[in-house]
């Protein structure tokens, strides 16, 4: 019995993780698709301007695309998050 309740349990775990990855991922893709610069060179969740895959990256000269938005945005998210909670502990 005792064996039995916790390969339920396992499979609740890795279907939590799985869900939440792909929940994260699609959030991501709903960001991205909705991503546009606008006249004044600013990103903007909207559907209006150009799509954020017309451009590059200033540093590397990279295409934007769809992970290297992910991972620009996971970056500057996790950064602008310490800072903050840097700010608030000062």
């Amino acid at each position: 019995m005792q064996k039995h309740g916790s390969r339920i349990v396992m499979v609740h775990h890795i279907t939590g993780l799985v869900f939440g990855l792909v929940g994260f991922v699609g959030i991501y893709c709903a960001l991205n698709f909705s991503a546009y610069v606008t006249a004044d060179m600013e990103v903007k969740h909207v559907l209006k301007g150009k799509h954020i895959s017309n451009f590059v990256h200033e540093d590397s000269g990279e295409n934007i695309d769809f992970v290297n938005y992910m991972l620009c945005g996971i970056g500057n998210r996790q950064t602008s998050f310490l800072i903050k909670a840097g700010k608030a502990l000062a």
